[in-house]
């Protein structure tokens, strides 16, 4: 029973020394119906634009939020606003958009408020946002919470060019502050 004890401790311990990101864990709830789920993340960011952006996906399903800092601290506290206003005039702000099909079509969400706390650590970065978002058209709502932990950062290529705005949802860096 002793081994067994230690084996197990063994196996926690080695997993928790794992530096790799953890997935990106979100609530979601619509009307009645609430889902948990964990997502695959990476952290992108565009220093060029000033502007960070976490997403976590799986096939279609993803959650993505772009940050926009006064400056090169990432850290902080950003309220989310809708996608359309001018990010780069109310800074420090984010962004969140959520996707996903269902049984017959494809959904999308925007943020109209809430709010995205992000720490730097060691590991990488850390944070949790909460958030009210709408469908683009029609009256359709969610609630969504999540999290990620231990995110690396990487400088971004493709991903930073600019984002239409009808649109809903490299090397190693450090995250500077």
């Amino acid at each position: 029973m002793k081994s067994l004890l230690a084996a197990v401790g063994v196996a926690a311990l080695v997993g928790a020394c794992d530096s790799g990101p953890d997935p990106m864990r979100v609530v979601w709830q619509r009307d009645t119906v609430s889902a948990e789920f964990s997502l695959p993340v990476h952290s992108v960011w565009c220093q060029e634009q000033g502007w960070l952006e976490v997403v976590g996906a799986r096939s279609d399903t993803g959650v993505a939020l772009a940050i926009f800092p006064s400056d090169t601290i990432i850290t902080g506290r950003y309220p989310i606003v809708l996608p359309l206003e001018r990010t780069d005039s109310i800074r420090p702000v984010a962004v969140v958009a959520v996707r996903w099909f269902s049984q017959d079509e494809l959904l999308s969400f925007e943020g109209v408020e809430g709010e995205v706390v992000v720490e730097h650590t060691v590991e990488g970065l850390t944070g949790r946002f909460h958030a009210r978002l709408r469908a683009p058209k029609g009256i359709d709502s969610l609630r969504l919470e999540g999290e990620f932990r231990r995110t690396p950062v990487t400088r971004g290529g493709i991903e930073c060019q600019p984002i239409e705005q009808d649109s809903v949802g490299g090397d190693s860096a450090v995250v500077l502050d």
